[in-house]
C-alpha cells in the first residue's frame, strides 16, 4: 500500500511549522545579540540569516510533532525516538552555506531539542530515501533519516542558541581538520 499525502495533511503541517517558527523569532529577538533576517515564508531560502558577535550564522529550523510510521522506522533502523526525517532540500540549504549554517530540531515527542551544524549533517551516517510524491507529473522528494541523538542536545532554545555561538567560533578549525570528523552511535570508524 503507498501512503498518499494529501493537500490538507500539507496545509496542517505548514501551519503548525508557523508556531516554532515564531517561537524561534521570539526567542532570537530577545537574546538580544543576535541580528535577524527572516525568510520563513520563502521555499527557496533558509529560514534565519543572523549576525552574531561579527559572524554571519545560518538557522534552519524542523519540528518532530509525531510518531513516525512503521515503514520509516524500519528504514531509517533506528529507534522511533531516535529517528528525525529531514527533507534532503533543507540539508542542502544548510550545507549551501556552511560553515556556520545549522539544523534546530524541536521534538515535541520526547521534549527536546537538538542542533546540528553542517559539518555534522554532512558527516553523519544516514539513509537517503525518496519518497513518490502524487501529483500531476509523477516525481519524489528526497528525505534524510538521521539520528537525533548525533545532534547537540538542548533544554532550551536559549541553550541551543548558546551551543551555536560557542561552535560558531570553531567552524573555521573544525572544518579543516584532517582526520573524519565526530563519533557517531553505531558507526564503526576503521584506521587503516
Amino acid at each position: 500500500m503507498t501512503y498518499t499525502r494529501r493537500k490538507e495533511h500539507w496545509e496542517t503541517d505548514t501551519e503548525a511549522r508557523k508556531g516554532f517558527e515564531k517561537e524561534t523569532r521570539r526567542a532570537l529577538r530577545s537574546d538580544g545579540e543576535f541580528e535577524i533576517l527572516d525568510s520563513t515564508d520563502s521555499f527557496d531560502e533558509i529560514d534565519f540569516e543572523l549576525g552574531c558577535r561579527g559572524r554571519r550564522l545560518f538557522l534552519e529550523v524542523k519540528e518532530k510533532r509525531q510518531r513516525y510510521r512503521d515503514a520509516w522506522v524500519e528504514l531509517g533502523g533506528l529507534a522511533e525516538e531516535d529517528l528525525f526525517i529531514l527533507d534532503e532540500l533543507a540539508a542542502r540549504k544548510i550545507l549551501l552555506r556552511s560553515p556556520r549554517a545549522y539544523l534546530l530540531v524541536n521534538d515535541r515527542m520526547t521534549e527536546r531539542i537538538c542542533v546540528f551544524g553542517a559539518l555534522e549533517l554532512l558527516t553523519l551516517p544516514k539513509v537517503r530515501v525518496n519518497r513518490s510524491i502524487n501529483s500531476a507529473v509523477a516525481t519524489f522528494k528526497g528525505k534524510w533519516l538521521i539520528d537525533l541523538r548525533h545532534g547537540e542536545r538542548e533544554e532550551s532554545l536559549e541553550e541551543a542558541f548558546s551551543f551555536m555561538k560557542r561552535r560558531s567560533s570553531s567552524e573555521d578549525e573544525l572544518w579543516g581538520s584532517l582526520a573524519c570528523f565526530g563519533r557517531y552511535e553505531g558507526e564503526r570508524l576503521p584506521r587503516l
